[in-house]
């Protein structure tokens, strides 16, 4: 046997796009696959809440397969929404001491493993993840302290055109560089962020910060080139991205700038 936990990605997103009545619908739609799924195979399928279902179920890897291939293609109904994949947290029963509630616990603990991978949707806890989800939540803590101390800014990479041996422009790469001077890699906390969906958060003070430096270069008579800044596909189903990069734009007075090339 094994419990599952079903979850919707972004399913919040979902009710901005399509309206809170469609979100309904989906959810009614779920619950009832997952009822078929429950005369057919046994055991016990449940609403757990906001956009969360629980499965207490024979562990069969094809099977849930199937659920997920078959929950994934009534999302597709509105518009092939690829954003909103569902995702499955599987704690593999051994022994029936512990209780239904830490058996879910559980596998909520693994579906954390899976919200944000969009290749591997599907993820079996192991012991283990215990103390990396709470690793995962004091690098959290960390960030957010750096953010309110102002330790994050970036890095300028050149772009450049070889045929004319100039820098035609740049690419920012954010840099994490505690008070002490230690920098911290971003492979550490990059994926952390992406994972748990905070990634926005840092987004918006890397774009802040470039167009602080623009701004300076323009004061000072320089004429920059252009930045290339990053957007990840959360920035994209958190925020309207255009809207927030058109208002910095204005805030720095860029609206009518022409950047050049040295």
């Amino acid at each position: 046997m094994c419990m599952v936990a079903v979850d919707l990605e972004h399913f919040r997103l979902f009710n901005k796009l399509y309206g809170r009545a469609e979100g309904d619908c989906l959810l009614v739609l779920i619950a009832n696959v997952l009822k078929v799924y429950q005369r057919k195979n046994g055991g016990v399928v449940g609403y757990m809440g906001g956009d969360n279902f629980g499965i207490l179920t024979v562990y069969n890897k094809d099977i849930l397969k199937n659920l997920y291939q078959n929950i994934k293609d009534i999302i597709k109904r509105w518009n092939h929404m690829v954003g909103f994949l569902p995702a499955f947290g599987i704690y593999p029963i051994s022994e029936t001491i512990t209780s239904a509630a830490a058996m879910y616990d559980r596998a909520t603990v693994a579906l954390s493993h899976v919200l944000g991978n969009y290749a591997s949707r599907m993820c079996e806890y192991y012991p283990d993840m215990d103390e990396k989800i709470e690793e995962e939540i004091r690098l959290l803590s960390e960030i957010q302290k750096g953010m309110d101390n102002d330790e994050f800014t970036f890095f300028v990479q050149p772009q450049c055109d070889i045929s004319k041996t100039k820098i035609v422009g740049g690419e920012s790469l954010v840099r994490w560089i505690r008070k002490d001077g230690s920098m911290v890699p971003p492979g550490m906390f990059i994926p952390v962020l992406e994972k748990n969906g905070f990634v926005a958060d840092l987004d918006m003070v890397v774009w802040e910060k470039v167009c602080q430096w623009l701004r300076q270069c323009l004061d000072k008579g320089h004429q920059p080139v252009p930045i290339s800044i990053n957007v990840s596909r959360i920035d994209i189903f958190s925020m309207d991205v255009p809207k927030y990069l058109i208002g910095l734009m204005e805030k720095y007075d860029f609206s009518r700038l022409v950047f050049g090339h040295y």
